[in-house]
């Protein structure tokens, strides 16, 4: 983001993207097990990420 920083929005983003990496892994392993739970945990973490995205993208637009 150029223009104002917003303090955490990057590392905040960064972390949920290291979230996302880990139920990835998660479900890979368990592919063979089922394992109730995963699957909607994914889709939650996935929609937090594009709602960061969604707010870096809106802070960005105001700080031009």
């Amino acid at each position: 983001m150029s223009g104002k920083p917003v303090c955490g929005v990057e590392s905040l983003h960064a972390e949920i993207k290291n979230v996302v990496c880990g139920v990835e892994n998660l479900q890979a392993k368990m592919k063979d097990k089922h394992v109730c739970g995963t699957e909607s945990l994914h889709a939650e973490i996935k929609n937090v990420v594009c709602g960061v995205e969604s707010l870096g993208a809106k802070l960005n637009e105001r700080s031009r």
